[in-house]
C-alpha cells in the first residue's frame, strides 16, 4: 500500500499506515503461508497540548489480511513503558527529539499483566502511550511524530510496524502558567498519590518539582518508581538539584528509590554515604530502615553492624529481611553471632531467611563491598547455592 495522507496543520492528525506487515504465518489447507496482514495509524488524543503537558497518542492496529493475529494485550509494563509501541518526534528542523532512557545502561523490567487476545480480520485494537515516554517534549512547536508496533514481540517472527508521520502542536505555557500548573499537582499529590500524577510532573521536565517528588518518596508509600525516574531521567541534572536532592537525604535518611537517585547524580563515595545510611537506620526514623539497611549491604561499614543487629533481632520490623542481608554481608564477630542466633529462631520463616542471607553472602554477593564470611564461620550445608546439594 501507498498512503497518499499530507501531514497538515491541525493539531491532531490521524492517518493510516501504509506499510503493513507481520511474519505471524499461518497455513490454510493448500499449505500455503499466509500472514495476517497488519496497519497502523496513530493520532494524538487531545485537541490542545500545551508545554509540560503529558502528550497521549493511541495506536490502532488494524488486521487487513484474512488470517487471525493473535498478540498479548498488555496493561502495563514493570519499566513504565511497554516497549512494543514506540514513538520517535521530530522538530521542524527534522532533529529527533532526545529519549530520555536514551543514556541508560541498565535493562528494563518488562512483565507487567496481559492476556492473549485474537485480533479478527477487519478488526483493530487500541492502545494509548504518552509521547512523553519516549521523548523530552520540553518546548512548544510543532512535533512530527512516528509511531512503531513491534508485532509478535514474544515471537522469533517479531517485526516492526511504522505509521506514516502525525503533527503534533505544543502550546507554549508562561513561567507562571507552569508553576500554577505544578502547585496544582503538587496539592493533588499530597491529597492522593498516584502513578498519573507523578507522571504528570515528570513530564513537566521543571526543576521546580523536585521538593514535591522527594517529599513523596518518603511519605507516598508508592515505592519510588515514578519519583526516581523523574529525578534520573527527566529533571535537568545540575549541581543546584544535586544540593537540594543531598540536603533533603542527609535530613531524612533514605527510601525507596532513592540509592538510585544518589548514584545516578554522582553521589556514590562510600564516607559521604556514610552519615546518610546511619541516619537511615536511627530508631527514630523507621520510614527509612528497609533503604537504609539494603544500602548497608553495598556499602558495608562497622559502624552500622550494632544497628542492623537490633532491626535483624526485633520482629515486626520492615527491615528484618534487609538487615539479615547486611550482616552477612560484612562480616564481623558480631554479625556471625546474631545470625547464628537467628539460625535458631522459633519462626521457621525467619530461619528460612537466615539461611537465604548466608548462602547469598557465600556464593552471589554481586556489588556487596564488605568482608565475606570465613569458612568456618557456619556449617558447610550453608555454604551450598541449592540446600539439597
Amino acid at each position: 500500500m501507498k498512503s497518499k495522507n499530507l501531514i497538515v496543520g491541525a493539531l491532531v492528525c490521524c492517518v493510516l499506515l501504509s506499510r503493513v506487515t507481520s511474519r505471524a504465518a499461518t497455513n490454510d489447507s493448500s499449505g500455503i503461508i499466509n500472514n495476517p496482514m497488519l496497519s497502523l495509524s496513530i493520532c494524538c488524543t487531545n485537541e490542545v497540548v500545551k508545554a509540560g503537558d503529558e502528550i497521549p497518542v493511541e495506536f490502532r492496529i488494524t488486521n487487513r489480511g484474512t488470517n487471525d493475529y493473535k498478540y498479548a494485550d498488555r496493561t502495563y509494563d514493570r519499566s513504565g513503558r511497554m516497549e512494543e509501541y514506540r514513538l520517535v518526534p521530530k522538530k521542524r528542523s527534522g532533529e529527533v527529539v532526545s529519549d530520555p532512557r536514551a543514556g541508560y545502561a541498565g535493562g528494563w523490567f518488562g512483565g507487567g499483566l496481559f492476556q492473549y487476545r485474537i485480533l479478527k480480520p477487519g478488526e483493530s485494537f487500541t492502545k494509548v502511550i504518552p509521547l512523553n515516554r519516549w521523548a523530552l517534549v520540553k518546548e512548544p512547536g510543532r512535533y512530527i511524530v512516528t509511531g512503531t508496533y513491534l508485532s509478535e514481540l514474544y515471537s522469533t517472527n517479531s517485526e516492526d510496524i511504522v505509521s506514516p508521520p502525525i503533527a503534533i502542536d505544543v502550546q507554549p505555557r508562561t513561567e507562571k502558567e507552569m508553576e500554577a500548573y505544578i502547585a496544582r499537582l503538587t496539592n493533588q499529590l499530597a491529597s492522593a498519590a498516584s502513578d498519573e500524577l507523578f507522571m504528570k510532573l515528570m513530564f513537566t521536565c521543571n526543576p521546580k518539582i523536585v521538593p514535591a517528588l522527594l517529599n513523596a518518596m518518603y511519605e507516598s508509600g508508592q515505592g519510588g518508581f515514578w519519583e526516581a525516574e523523574a529525578l534520573n531521567f527527566y529533571v535537568p541534572h545540575s549541581e543546584s538539584t544535586k544540593r537540594e536532592i543531598v540536603t533533603f537525604v542527609n535530613q531524612r535518611g533514605l527510601a525507596g528509590g532513592m540509592q538510585s537517585v544518589l548514584y545516578d547524580y554522582g553521589y556514590t563515595n562510600g564516607a559521604e554515604l556514610e552519615p546518610i545510611i546511619a541516619r537511615s537506620l536511627a530508631p527514630d526514623n523507621p520510614r527509612a530502615w528497609q533503604a537504609g539497611a539494603s544500602a548497608a549491604q553495598q556499602y558495608a561499614n562497622d559502624v552500622f553492624t550494632p544497628r542492623l543487629i537490633a532491626l535483624a533481632m526485633v520482629p515486626g520490623n520492615s527491615a528484618r529481611t534487609q538487615a539479615m542481608d547486611a550482616l552477612a554481608a560484612n562480616r564481623t564477630d558480631e554479625s556471625v553471632k546474631a545470625l547464628k542466633s537467628l539460625l535458631n529462631d522459633p519462626d521457621p520463616t525467619i530461619r528460612a531467611e537466615t539461611e537465604r542471607a548466608i548462602r547469598v553472602a557465600y556464593n552471589w554477593r554481586g556489588i556487596w563491598q564488605g568482608r565475606r564470611l570465613k569458612s568456618d564461620d557456619f556449617d558447610e550445608k550453608y555454604q551450598r547455592p541449592d540446600p539439597l546439594k
